[in-house]
């Protein structure tokens, strides 16, 4: 029979310092690169200020970020109060790693214009990837109410109130991000996490009998079920569930190349 210490150590019941860090660089994968400002300005620009816009922009595009920051430096000189030039720059800046000097810039613009939702946004990936969870939180439940079905906003609250210690608004944002997505099985594997580290064990069979649904050879699912029976001293279906899982190892096994 399967026994507790072979499951494996991602689905074991850690701290948010040991399970967030894959979970960080998935999610962060799913959004992308930052979200330019796309509204225009409100007069046109110059001739001089359209070229070094389209020329900065061609510098993100091929990956040249230094060259882009160089380019985005002298645009807002020309247009020091363009939203837009200031999300550009940021961009450029994030993407050669220099995240404070970046986060400097998302929120001077907002300075300029309070709950904009692309420069939200953008300062609100540029916290988390900080691992900056308490600053990240507000603009990620104020862009949520104004995006209820926006899958990576919720996702990325449900992982910053995590990473918080609390897990039942954790369990309440990603509930509403598998409801946009209900097969994304990172979003569902730690929402069962939340629930036990909630001890809501009839909502971790819950979770991961969706997750069967979508993989149904999953023995972590199985293991995580079992666990849970145990601890509500449902020992047959416990047993079920770590003979299930057992089987599901084996078919891996036979199906792994020698």
């Amino acid at each position: 029979m399967l026994r507790l210490n072979s499951i494996p150590a991602k689905h074991k019941c850690l701290g948010p310092a040991a399970f967030l860090p894959a979970m960080v660089m998935l999610v962060c994968g799913l959004w992308g690169r930052p979200a330019a400002a796309q509204k225009p300005p409100a007069k046109q620009p110059s001739p001089q200020l359209r070229r070094l816009l389209a020329e900065g922009s061609a510098d993100l595009s091929r990956g040249d970020a230094a060259g882009a920051e160089k380019v985005f430096r002298k645009a807002l000189a020309l247009d020091p109060s363009s939203i837009g030039i200031l999300n550009d720059l940021a961009i450029s800046l994030d993407h050669q790693g220099k995240k404070e000097e970046a986060i400097s810039y998302y929120r001077r613009a907002l300075r300029l214009k309070p709950g904009d939702s692309t420069t939200a946004r953008n300062l609100a990936v540029a916290y988390f990837r900080l691992q900056r969870y308490s600053e990240a939180l507000p603009l990620l439940e104020s862009l949520a109410r104004e995006s209820p079905d926006n899958f990576q906003i919720l996702d990325l609250a449900g992982l910053s109130l995590f990473a918080l210690n609390r897990y039942g608004e954790s369990a309440a944002y990603l509930e509403r991000a598998s409801k946009v997505r209900p097969k994304d099985l990172p979003t569902l594997y730690l929402l069962g996490q939340a629930y036990l580290r909630e001890k809501s064990y009839d909502k971790i069979t819950e979770v991961f009998r969706r997750i069967l649904m979508v993989n149904p050879e999953s023995a972590e699912a199985h293991v995580m079920m079992g666990m849970a029976y145990d601890k509500m001293f449902h020992e047959q279906k416990a047993l079920d569930e770590y003979l299930a899982a057992e089987k599901a190892n084996q078919r891996r096994r036979s199906f792994a190349p020698s």
